[in-house]
């Protein structure tokens, strides 16, 4: 199994193009934090969202956005302008969740601008209000 399920933020707009057969793609840059403090650590990724869900997320996709990702680990090999081989770890998406928007003027995330963008639906209303905890 190689699912990879994770919070992200990119690193910068999403970038929309189109194959030759007229599929959207949407490319996605992202840094992937684990660790903290002094040991913290970043990890850069590059998503690849295919189909009508890239043509429609990709203008709410902007940078310094944070999303929850769920999508396959892919090592894709290319050759360099040198001529050596070289390896980029990429994740084909499948799902992916805005979280929040970022905020231009200070940098931080605004919870009420959230929009969950799962396959399953959201039965939060479906809730009594008077939770006995």
């Amino acid at each position: 199994m190689n699912v990879l399920n994770a919070i992200v933020r990119l690193s910068k707009d999403a970038e929309l193009r189109f194959l030759e057969d007229g599929t959207p793609v949407a490319q996605l840059n992202m840094a992937l934090q684990s660790g903290y403090g002094e040991k913290a650590v970043t990890s850069w990724l590059t998503g690849n969202m295919f189909g009508k869900r890239a043509e429609t997320l990709s203008p709410m996709l902007k940078k310094g956005q944070q999303v929850g990702i769920v999508g396959e680990l892919t090592n894709r090999k290319y050759t360099a302008k040198d001529g050596t081989e070289k390896y980029s770890l990429e994740v084909r998406l499948t799902d992916i969740t805005l979280l929040g928007k970022a905020n231009v003027s200070t940098g931080e995330d605004n919870a009420s601008g959230s929009v969950k963008t799962s396959s399953v639906a959201d039965n939060s209303d479906d809730f009594d209000t008077t939770i006995p905890f």
